[in-house]
């Protein structure tokens, strides 16, 4: 039986799509993002809380015994996960927005993106992307504009690739509850954009 399950699902603002990604530069998921919190802060949850994170067999373990056995199987994997987090500064996010109504004068097309940008993941734990120079528009000539007028019928969504480095963290209580919101804040450092067709937009 296999006791560590990977939860799969990812909730973001960060759309999803298959794409190489440099193995140095890290993807900031719902399965990754409370080790990256944790591991910078002073005091971090217990490790019962991360294991419940790894593996949804601890979390829906039938009985105590069941789950002492697990956790022993899996507090390696979360002092890895630490270690691994600690070291790690250069990250990746994808995310979408929608493009606005195309701009004749200044030639860009809009798309509603300013900084602080708040990227919500699972757990509590969000993004704050800071420094985001020239993602509020999409520079791009009339004429390559109207190439992709045919692709804006179908869809105006635009994908980000947004890289950054982490550069520290951040916590506030939520407005109607005792339990804290964790942010992480990364300072983009570049970006890529491209229509969810695949066409760069540049």
């Amino acid at each position: 039986m296999k006791y560590i399950l990977f939860k799969c699902a990812i909730f973001l603002l960060c759309f999803l799509a298959v794409e190489a990604v440099s193995a140095e530069v890290l993807r900031i998921t719902d399965e990754n993002i409370p080790f990256l919190y944790e591991a910078r802060i002073k005091t971090r949850v217990p490790d019962d809380t991360l294991a419940k994170y790894i593996s949804s067999d601890y979390e829906n373990a039938k009985d105590e015994f069941t789950r002492r056995d697990l956790f022993q199987q899996i507090k390696p994997v979360i002092e890895e996960r630490i270690r691994e987090a600690k070291q790690t500064t250069e990250v990746h996010l994808r995310i979408s927005a929608t493009l606005g109504t195309y701009d004749f004068e200044r030639e860009s097309f809009p798309t509603g993106l300013t900084s602080p940008l708040t990227i919500e993941f699972e757990n509590r734990y969000s993004v704050i992307l800071e420094n985001l120079e020239g993602m509020d528009l999409i520079e791009m000539p009339l004429i390559e504009a109207k190439k992709l007028s045919q692709s804006l019928r179908k869809s105006r969504t635009a994908v980000f690739d947004v890289y950054g480095v982490i550069v520290g963290t951040k916590m506030e209580l939520g407005d109607w509850t005792k339990t804290p919101n964790k942010f992480i804040k990364v300072k983009m450092k570049k970006f890529e954009a491209r229509h969810i067709s695949g066409k760069k937009l540049e």
